[in-house]
């Protein structure tokens, strides 16, 4: 964290991200869905045409590109709504916010979805933007999804097709529920834990009605599972003070560039919390626990740095005031002059 020293760093690191990281998935997956093209390493690591059509090209998995984009594009909106950006570099980032608008609708990834339009909405509430900027960044929400629908049916008709069926087919059933109750009652039968490896849960899940199931695909389910209750519950305690700290600390100061700092930090935690509830993203396989882990460092550094700040700036305004009142009751008894 020592190349963060500065709030100022913390936002150059989150956008600079934006424009390199989050636009070149979403252009990569774009360009293979269009072109066909892909590197050969990637090429034989997609076995199925869901893969294909569907995945994230470059992470493999839809649920864990789906989830990427909860973590980013409310960043990403809120980066948009930044006052300050030139022109040129406004219409850069919503020709990115729009790019992975499209790609995470052709995504097919409903959990992944629906935790990103409500973290979207929560940075529309955390940004000390004008209503009027707000309502632009919901214009241009909405003009990037009709955008996608679009390119669905005019330049990607098997892909749309195939989603649109899949959409149609399936809705909001899942057999996510019955999964986790299963698990649940696997976590009841073993409070401790059944190991790390996955292999542990295939061999119990054919006992609790849930054969070949590698993961309850639950980030809280599948840690209460490997590691017991206790090791959940330590995991809770960790990250929800994080989280508090970083919330407690978005309160307390007033720095712009703090609180920028502050609200892209809550915004990607939330979105890997909130999009975990359904995907089992904790796992090394879907490569984002290392982001997750890199942005609860920046959070405890940065909440850190701001509540000392806050609490230096206090201390400093009573020391300050002490000799004003204490010149105020001498002049107030005249003995004392």
């Amino acid at each position: 964290m020592m190349a963060f020293e500065r709030d100022e760093d913390v936002n150059r690191f989150f956008e600079r991200f934006v424009v390199l990281v989050c636009g070149g998935v979403a252009a990569f997956h774009l360009v293979y869905l269009i072109t066909g093209w892909r590197p050969g390493a990637i090429e034989q690591a997609a076995a199925t045409k869901a893969d294909i059509l569907f995945h994230g090209v470059i992470f493999l998995k839809s649920n864990t590109q789906a989830d990427f984009y909860a973590m980013t594009l409310p960043m990403t909106l809120l980066f948009f709504l930044r006052r300050g950006l030139g022109g040129t570099y406004r219409l850069l980032i919503g020709v990115i916010l729009m790019a992975m608008t499209v790609s995470l609708l052709l995504n097919a990834a409903r959990g992944g979805i629906i935790a990103t339009i409500v973290m979207a909405g929560v940075a529309l509430l955390l940004s000390p933007e004008r209503l009027d900027r707000k309502v632009l960044a919901a214009i241009v929400g909405v003009f990037a999804i009709s955008f996608g629908i679009l390119v669905g049916i005019y330049v990607l008709p098997e892909v749309f097709g195939a989603l649109f069926e899949q959409l149609t087919e399936e809705g909001l059933e899942t057999d996510r529920f019955r999964n986790w109750a299963a698990s649940l009652r696997m976590l009841a039968d073993h409070p401790f834990g059944i190991g790390l490896l996955q292999q542990n849960y295939l061999a119990l899940g054919g006992r609790y009605g849930i054969p070949g199931l590698a993961s309850a695909h639950s980030i809280y389910i599948d840690l209460a599972l490997a590691t017991g209750i206790p090791g959940v519950m330590a995991f809770l305690a960790l990250v929800g003070s994080a989280v508090l700290r970083n919330w407690r600390a978005l309160r307390a100061t007033r720095d712009p560039e703090t609180r920028r700092a502050l609200t892209y930090i809550l915004l990607v935690l939330g979105g890997f919390l909130l999009g975990g509830a359904a995907e089992p993203i904790y796992t090394n396989g879907y490569k984002l626990n290392q982001l997750f882990w890199l942005v609860v460092g920046l959070s405890l550094a940065t909440s850190h740095r701001a509540l000392v700040a806050v609490r230096e700036k206090r201390l400093g305004s009573e020391s300050e005031a002490a000799p004003i009142q204490q010149q105020t009751f001498s002049e107030g008894r005249p003995g004392l002059a």
